[in-house]
């Protein structure tokens, strides 16, 4: 008996018709929103994994500030967002820390109920492994400590001079160390520096949390 074949049916709609308007206008939109946030993240220094390590030159000023995260319900789906606080503008504003009436519902808090309010220090920088410029920026006190120590050794200084090597051993929080090395003050590539005047980061935007458009595109950063 002849194999029999079956004729498959004439293409006379579009596939995506099957797909109800209002899911096709949602998967669209989480397809954009995914890529943008890819693309924003990539503008930011990732801590390096376990066991690896990241080499880095620090290229403008430093900003520093408070920051807390805080949980946005959006279309029923739970987000992570984190609110910022430039120092500077604080304090010119007459403010000596963030306005409570500013913090954010449903952030994260402390054993005592408080606003778990964190320092943070970002300043750009720029990625020897990536070969890019990208915004720092930590919180963790144990990097705190040996950033700041390195800027006060008066053999390092101003951390334009040298490079860091940032490395990391462990993969939980209860079991991780970050160590941040200065390594000998170096001149250099003048090419990078050449790249750098190019770059266009508003620093103090992004410390007082603007959107990615806000803060890649105008350079306003103080001198």
């Amino acid at each position: 008996m002849p194999a029999s074949t079956r004729k498959r049916p004439g293409n006379t709609t579009e596939v995506n018709s099957f797909l109800p308007t209002a899911l096709r206008t949602r998967l669209e939109k989480e397809k954009e929103e995914s890529a943008a946030r890819a693309a924003f993240s990539s503008n930011f220094l990732t801590a390096p994994k376990d066991g690896e390590s990241v080499e880095l030159r620090v290229m403008s000023q430093c900003r520093w500030g408070w920051e807390v995260w805080y949980t946005e319900v959006i279309d029923g789906e739970k987000k992570n967002r984190v609110t910022r606080w430039d120092a500077k503008t604080l304090m010119d504003g007459g403010f000596d820390g963030p306005p409570a009436e500013e913090i954010p519902e449903n952030c994260r808090t402390k054993k005592d109920g408080s606003p778990d309010l964190k320092t943070f220090l970002g300043m750009v920088v720029y990625n020897y492994g990536s070969e890019k410029f990208e915004i720092w920026s930590f919180t963790q006190v144990s990097i705190r400590d040996q950033f700041t120590s390195a800027v006060n050794n008066p053999r390092f200084g101003d951390p334009r001079g040298f490079d860091f090597e940032w490395s990391r051993v462990g993969k939980d929080v209860t079991d991780t160390k970050h160590t941040l090395t200065a390594l000998p003050p170096s001149d250099l590539d003048p090419e990078i520096i050449k790249e750098y005047e190019d770059f266009q980061c508003d620093l103090e935007a992004w410390a007082q949390g603007a959107s990615a458009d806000q803060i890649f595109g105008t350079a306003t950063e103080e001198e």
